[in-house]
């Protein structure tokens, strides 16, 4: 097992360790918030490293290419769950409902059709699959706003009805 894949799989361990920050997580205890994004931003930096491994030492690997995605998923499907579902949270780290199901949506459509694509050709190589890449870097920012960084009175703007 090559490098870049043994950071994948540190990756996939972290991901119960940031929804435990969140579970956790209260306005008594604020330093599982920094806790939290600390592990998330860690995940989508080392997920930009494994990536430079494996594409420039030449470590690519069937293991690392199956796992790789599935590492990103479980972090990014988990973040917006956690963001949204988890009750202890403060009313102004919350993500709608609404966003949730989008990306959600959004990733199980390319997994649907990453499918249809491998049952037509039989013959599958991931990099063929342009859109399945192209967005995970902006859901990490995306949810690390959300996680460490939000402004105080975000989500009441966004549940603000026009008077």
């Amino acid at each position: 097992m090559n490098l870049a894949t043994r950071i994948t799989i540190l990756r996939m361990l972290l991901v119960p360790f940031f929804m435990g920050c969140l579970l956790y997580w209260t306005r008594e205890r604020s330093y599982l918030r920094y806790a939290a994004a600390s592990c998330f931003t860690f995940a989508c930096l080392a997920d930009a490293v494994d990536g430079i491994l494996a594409r420039h030492l030449n470590q690519k690997t069937r293991l690392g290419a199956l796992m790789d995605p599935l590492a990103d998923k479980a972090l990014l499907i988990a973040a917006y769950l956690g963001l949204t579902l988890i009750p202890n949270l403060p009313d102004e780290t919350r993500v709608p409902v609404w966003l949730t199901l989008v990306v959600i949506s959004r990733d199980l459509l390319i997994l649907a059709g990453v499918w249809l694509i491998y049952a037509a050709q039989k013959d599958f190589e991931r990099g063929r699959i342009f859109w399945a890449n192209a967005r995970p870097p902006s859901k990490c920012c995306s949810s690390l706003f959300c996680c460490g960084a939000s402004p105080p009175n975000r989500a009441e703007s966004w549940r603000r009805r026009p008077e």
